[in-house]
């Protein structure tokens, strides 16, 4: 990092701060016009899974989506990051189905599902999770998809050389309006690109511009995950309450080490979060800290989307609290 990011989100306890977490915030528009920062603006990060709307778009421009009649559910899954749900893995398992794949055709891996009751109700039944637990598999369904459109051979979609992945990257270049280096690996084992924090919120802001070429699939894929914040993350999930509690009014999509990305259509922003040291607990904070000032928390909104969370004992008594910086989002 060029400069030493600020201190984002405190953790507090005894009256005296605890912890922090650093991290730099950057809300642009679609020229790359910074509005709003807190941080280097120029740092390079990887947005992790907060880049799936990009690599979702190819897909539903392909042509492949209306061919094949996905729904508004469908849809949001495959930008989703989905908590390994009963719902969400019915639909993924039927979306390869479309292709007349099954979730051997996966190349995600596996990992336990992000719900606890589902994770334990698994292992409970001697169960192994499967591909279709992993929260990238309606990414990857998508992929295997762009692949059936593009009529070419979907093993080892994941490779950077591969069709799909070039599609993806030429996607994220266009809207960030940078020339991607080397990919390094996702969690998912697809291709992953560091973007330095402007150029990722000038791309989030033009992904909900409503113009160019490519809106119509854009504004369909926004809409949908608005629609359905359910199937982009899960029961309890940060993404799903901001979207359920700001109803059509921002799409939200956390990315692993405590990225966190927004698109706000009728502002015409995109929003950038990176937490240093990788803490969701702060990503989350931060993002709502970034609404607050943005000025689309209302009174009623403001019981869920709050700018400090309580820290309890194990007996369950107060003992502190977390909460975002006030010289920074007051």
């Amino acid at each position: 990092m060029a400069q030493e990011n600020p201190v984002l989100v405190e953790v507090c306890r005894g009256g005296r701060v605890e912890s922090v977490h650093r991290g730099a915030v950057v809300v642009a528009d679609g020229d790359g016009k910074v509005v709003w920062s807190a941080g280097d603006e120029t740092q390079v990060s990887y947005p992790r899974s907060s880049l799936k709307m990009f690599q979702a778009l190819p897909v539903v421009l392909s042509g492949v989506t209306e061919s094949l009649r996905l729904s508004g559910e469908d849809y949001a899954l495959l930008l989703a990051s989905h908590s390994g749900e009963l719902p969400h893995t019915r639909r993924v398992a039927a979306l390869l189905q479309k292709i007349d794949l099954t979730m051997d055709a996966l190349e995600c891996g596996s990992h336990n599902p992000y719900d606890h009751a589902t994770s334990f109700n698994l292992e409970k039944r001697g169960e192994a999770p499967c591909p279709l637990h992993n929260n990238c598999s309606g990414k990857h369904s998508g992929m295997l998809m762009l692949a059936h459109a593009k009529k070419t051979d979907h093993k080892n979609y994941i490779d950077p050389a591969h069709a799909v992945q070039i599609e993806i990257a030429k996607t994220i270049e266009k809207f960030c309006d940078v020339k991607l280096s080397l990919p390094a690996i996702d969690g998912c084992s697809a291709p992953t690109f560091a973007l330095p924090m402007v150029a990722m919120a000038r791309g989030l802001a033009r992904f909900g511009a409503h113009a160019g070429d490519d809106q119509a699939g854009a504004d369909l894929l926004l809409q949908a995950a608005m629609a359905h914040p359910y199937f982009v993350a899960g029961t309890g999930r940060h993404c799903t309450m901001v979207m359920e509690t700001l109803p059509g009014k921002v799409f939200v999509k956390t990315g692993a080490e405590a990225f966190y990305a927004a698109v706000i259509p009728h502002l015409g922003l995109g929003v950038a979060i990176k937490i240093d040291d990788g803490a969701e607990r702060a990503s989350q904070l931060a993002l709502n800290g970034v609404l607050h000032k943005l000025g689309l928390v209302d009174d009623k909104a403001k019981e869920r989307i709050t700018l400090s969370k309580e820290l309890k004992s194990f007996r369950g008594l107060a003992a502190g609290e977390m909460r975002v910086a006030q010289n920074i989002f007051s």
